[in-house]
């Protein structure tokens, strides 16, 4: 059990922190969480784990940033000291947040999930289910982003043509977004023109498989079913028909058998 000097010391760093910026404190008064607000209005969680010997044994301290932001070089410092700390660190991302709620409030994201602040990568759905997927860089997050197109060869193709055509298009007062429309020259599906992408995979019968989504498509333009890899994988390995050239399986698509 604390002594009255931790129960003494932790009030007063809430007093110098200041009451309104505690969400929670577990009743065991061993860990809580602070709140810290940065410039764009976006909210911080910082979840502290502290010992009842604290100060003497360091806090550990997490919060939720990209993997290149700065480590607290000495946790046994006061909730004053992380909470400025962070305040600045949360600054270095305004740009890249507002790239991404950008993509998150206009396109409908198939991956991840629910995006968390450490997430710079994006999957977006463009139809026929087709999907890009992106990858920005926190600290230059309005340059031309690296990519990889996923689906039907067919319906990809000119995606691909549109990027070579209109590389040099490539805008830095535009958004991330805007600039990836115009260079591949389509308007991204907002979420509610994208139901077509909440298709089960054509094997497992599944939308996600441990929490990874359809894949790969069929080739077949009329078809298109979508299936996630390792149940592709799995069903071509099974079938006796299936050619393998180095570590590529060939084989009939399961819907329409083309």
């Amino acid at each position: 059990m604390p002594d009255e000097s931790y129960y003494s010391k932790l009030l007063s760093e809430l007093d110098t922190v200041g009451w309104d910026k505690l969400e929670s404190i577990d009743p065991s008064l061993k860990s809580l969480t602070l709140i810290l607000n940065d410039s764009s209005g976006r909210k911080h969680k910082i979840y502290i784990s502290l010992s009842f010997s604290y100060p003497q044994t360091p806090l550990t301290v997490q919060i939720d940033l990209p993997s290149s932001a700065s480590k607290m070089s000495n946790p046994t410092i006061n909730f004053n000291d992380i909470i400025s700390f962070y305040s600045k660190e949360v600054e270095k991302f305004q740009e890249v947040w507002s790239m991404l709620d950008d993509i998150d409030a206009n396109t409908w994201v198939l991956e991840p999930d629910k995006p968390k602040r450490s997430d710079m990568s994006r999957r977006i759905a463009l139809g026929n289910h087709c999907s890009l997927f992106i990858k920005l860089d926190e600290f230059n997050p309005k340059k031309l982003c690296d990519y990889t197109l996923f689906g039907a060869e067919s319906f990809i193709t000119p995606l691909r043509t549109n990027i070579a055509k209109n590389f040099n298009n490539w805008d830095l007062l535009l958004s991330i977004r805007q600039n990836l429309e115009k260079i591949l020259e389509i308007n991204f599906p907002s979420p509610e023109e994208s139901s077509d992408f909440n298709v089960a995979c054509g094997i497992c019968y599944a939308y996600r498989l441990d929490d990874v989504i359809p894949d790969q498509t069929c080739s077949n333009a009329k078809c298109g079913q979508p299936f996630h890899q390792v149940c592709l994988y799995e069903w071509l390995r099974a079938i006796p028909s299936t050619t393998q050239t180095f570590n590529r399986l060939r084989g009939d698509c399961p819907y329409c058998n083309d």
